[in-house]
């Protein structure tokens, strides 16, 4: 469960990094820290339930575990073919552009977004890698589902932050370490030494 929600942290720590209003960031982490309880508790039936293989018994739990496995499944199908899903700069030129582009309108420092932009080599590779990209488009698809019941964006980003930092709080791990070794295992995946050359632009 940790490593499927660094994308939770993910948009949380680029839309906070950038949102001009404080106040309103200060009342998701307040919101998220009064009903802690409440929200480890959700989490926890739900690790209960998977780790026993009873999520079939809860008819919501079940059709979003049909519906990821179905998307998960069409995800590394697409990626296989290799085709994109979402865009990923795909040379050392694009990664430094969209790089400078963040940076530019960042407000707040944030060690997940430097850790995410650290790497030319993982930023071009992460589009080839099915355990980063299948969990950024479940992401993309929960967006999806929680928009058509009214959820506005700031609502959305409240959701990321609650799901990452309760997984956090559960597991007593640190989402952004994990980055730091997916990014450092993705590079050096793709490293000259393996057979691949950085892209430039051009």
């Amino acid at each position: 469960m940790p490593n499927g929600s660094v994308s939770w942290k993910s948009h949380w720590e680029g839309f906070a990094s950038v949102f001009p209003n404080e106040e309103a960031l200060d009342r998701i982490r307040e919101t998220y820290a009064a009903r802690r309880d409440v929200v480890a508790e959700v989490l926890r039936e739900v690790r209960i339930r998977h780790e026993a293989d009873e999520i079939a018994e809860d008819p919501i739990l079940l059709a979003w575990r049909e519906l990821a496995d179905e998307y998960r499944s069409r995800t590394r199908t697409i990626l296989a073919e290799g085709r994109h899903l979402t865009y990923q700069p795909e040379t050392a030129e694009e990664a430094d552009e969209n790089r400078s582009s963040y940076f530019a309108a960042q407000r707040r420092e944030s060690d997940f977004t430097n850790a995410f932009w650290s790497n030319d080599r993982f930023l071009v590779s992460m589009r080839h890698e099915p355990a980063f990209l299948v969990p950024r488009v479940l992401t993309n698809l929960f967006y999806d589902l929680v928009s058509r019941v009214g959820l506005n964006a700031l609502e959305k980003m409240t959701l990321c932050h609650h799901a990452h930092r309760a997984v956090e709080d559960e597991f007593d791990v640190d989402l952004t370490e994990i980055l730091e070794s997916s990014v450092e295992r993705i590079a050096n995946r793709h490293a000259p030494e393996n057979g691949e050359t950085l892209a430039a632009g051009g």
